[in-house]
């Protein structure tokens, strides 16, 4: 493998092939069965990666991919699952290269088969904590954007993968990028990396996401990530087209105001075998109210709870509009984001009574609800401290002393309650 430029590699996920594994496992014709007939023999099968700079070695390392030599046979192994490989030791290297090495050899070479798989090379290591996205720590200058156009592929922020795709033929990109620009007021595609806020939250840079399906890549390990919320809001461009319509996309509404259009993004959490585990979708626009006055498009940073896609290791952002046509959605299929993974902000002072009554309240040890109910517990500074799913009593004895907010996971919204902990 070539690079480019020179550069420290953080590693990649491998296994083995189905064919060698098997063969290892069992023999054939042509190899041995690792063990042998006792299960004694001292066998192994190892690759080793080669860091090569200006085509001088630089370091190796080796892998295992089965090893029979250990003192006792309840240690061999043969790997059967996804294994993160840390290449970081390699140093800086501007090539990598393959071989292998075993035990079941005879004058032609290996007799077991040379093959192994690899994933997410160069990706996050599964041991990577997942902090605040906010690409605050970007260098940009003044009213400018990074849009992948040197085909790196994306950007890592905080241990979150924001991947990029750009086409050089057509100067183009989806995924994510990231931008500080302010033209709250172009409509338009001239304008596509500005959001509707005209900054990021409490800092001048945010993300972009363009096209349906962006992805986020999360620390990939069995228990996935622990999640908080993120900020959204709409693109300029998107924001604009709906209010006023263009040449492409219709105005929410139309002409009487009365068409129930609607814009919507949905955050869909992906398991380590790539099974959903769940969808959290936000409005960023919608005109389905009975009562016009009610209809609204987003223009401010509204925060959005992604605790329900807990234990991802990749999270799907899909686009839906009301405006379509035989060739996709014709509403533009932006949106901005930022804060990834932060804390919910709380300000008790603003907070109204909710429809579910808690009770007793202050209480020093249980809590009830007027109805079962799911929801998470934050403290005042934004910190998810517990979460319950369909309970109508719920053990709060452990958390410190202070005031906590309740925000239910319905499926109407229901405003948030405030419990004191004495």
């Amino acid at each position: 493998i070539s690079f480019d430029s020179a550069q420290i590699v953080s590693g990649m996920f491998i296994t083995n092939s189905t064919y060698t594994y098997k063969i290892m496992k069992n023999g054939n014709q042509f190899s041995k069965k690792f063990g042998g007939a006792s299960g004694n023999d001292k066998d192994y099968l190892r690759v080793w990666a080669m860091g090569y700079k200006n085509d001088t070695l630089k370091d190796s390392n080796a892998f295992y991919l089965g090893n029979y030599t250990f003192n006792t046979s309840a240690s061999d192994y043969l790997i059967n699952d996804w294994t993160w490989w840390d290449l970081s030791v390699l140093r800086e290297i501007d090539s990598l290269y393959f071989r292998f090495e075993g035990t079941d050899t005879n004058q032609f070479g290996l007799n077991t088969p040379t093959y192994f798989c690899m994933d997410n090379f160069n990706g996050i290591a599964p041991n990577t904590k997942l902090g605040k996205a906010s690409a605050d720590h970007f260098s940009l200058a003044n009213e400018s954007f990074y849009n992948g156009n040197d085909l790196a592929g994306g950007f890592l922020d905080s241990g979150a993968y924001f991947v990029n795709n750009y086409n050089e033929n057509w100067k183009s990109w989806s995924g994510f990028s990231y931008s500080n620009t302010t033209d709250t007021s172009t409509a338009g595609f001239t304008n596509q990396y500005s959001a509707i806020t005209g900054t990021g939250v409490n800092s001048n840079n945010y993300v972009i996401a363009s096209g349906s399906g962006a992805t986020i890549e999360l620390p990939y390990h069995a228990a996935g990530a622990k999640l908080k919320g993120v900020y959204i809001t709409n693109a300029t461009y998107t924001a604009l087209s709906m209010k006023d319509g263009d040449d492409f996309a219709k105005k929410f509404g139309g002409i009487d105001g009365n068409d129930p259009d609607w814009f919507k993004v949905e955050f869909v959490g992906l398991d380590i075998n790539g099974n959903a585990i769940d969808t959290v979708e936000h409005y960023l626009a919608d005109y389905r109210f009975a009562d016009n006055s009610k209809d609204y498009i987003v223009t401010d940073w509204q925060w959005l709870s992604l605790a329900q896609l807990s234990g991802s290791v990749q999270i799907k952002c899909y686009l839906s509009s009301s405006d379509n046509s035989s060739w996709g959605i014709n509403t533009p299929e932006y949106f901005c984001l930022d804060n990834f993974n932060s804390s919910m902000p709380i300000k008790v002072e603003e907070m109204e009574s909710s429809e579910i009554g808690i009770y007793p309240n202050p209480t020093a040890n249980w809590l009830f609800f007027s109805t079962k109910q799911s929801g998470e517990i934050f403290s005042t500074s934004g910190k998810m401290m517990m979460s319950f799913s369909k309970e109508n009593m719920l053990n709060v004895q452990k958390l410190p002393s202070g005031t906590y907010l309740v925000k239910w996971l319905s499926d109407n919204y229901v405003k948030p309650s405030i419990f004191i902990k004495e």
